[in-house]
């Protein structure tokens, strides 16, 4: 469909992307649309003859701005605390929700386990709540990450373990993990 798309001003679709010829003012046809692939913001998906073009991350905003999260949390005295505390600003301004979903996933991309496991095991139903999310996205690639999370919760025998073992439960069905299940 590339080949038989023309924009509005009468540029063919199918020279944006594949021309690689040269301009007037020696910049390529296509050089958006490669600067836009270089830059990670968009990508093909497909084979060589039959693809998509999509953006990387279907909220762009909610990653950079997740992106940016994680960065200035990487330098708080007491990440945790800066974590909760944007989780509670979610309330207010729910536009955060994506941004600090994204953030806590590069932090298990980190392997910043302590982090992760005293945020899930907060007592506060709205951590936990992105938190949940947080490990069913990440589990989608990761199920044997999310997995080991999960395995040591639900082997928590202590009176506050209530918490964390709902999160786990609801995680676990939503990835098929019938071993925590049981």
């Amino acid at each position: 469909q590339v080949g038989s798309e023309t924009l509005a001003n009468g540029e063919e679709l199918y020279d944006l992307i594949h021309n690689e010829g040269e301009l007037k003012d020696g910049s390529r046809v296509n050089q958006s649309f490669a600067n836009l692939v270089e830059a990670g913001i968009l990508i093909r998906r497909g084979s060589a003859l039959n693809y998509q073009i999509v953006f990387q991350y279907e909220r762009f905003s909610d990653y950079h701005a997740g992106k940016r999260l994680f960065e200035l949390n990487n330098g708080a005295s007491d990440k945790q605390a800066a974590y909760q505390d944007q989780i509670h600003r979610i309330q207010d301004s729910p536009f955060l929700w994506g941004a600090v979903n994204f953030a806590l996933i590069q932090e298990l991309v980190a392997g910043n386990q302590i982090l992760i496991t005293n945020l899930c095991r907060t007592e506060d139903s709205g951590i936990r709540r992105i938190l949940t999310a947080v490990l069913k996205e990440f589990g989608q690639e990761n199920p044997e990450v999310v997995l080991g999370y999960l395995t040591e919760f639900v082997a928590d025998k202590s009176d506050s373990a209530h918490g964390v073992k709902t999160l786990s439960v609801d995680v676990a069905s939503a990835l098929g993990f019938a071993e925590i299940l049981v």
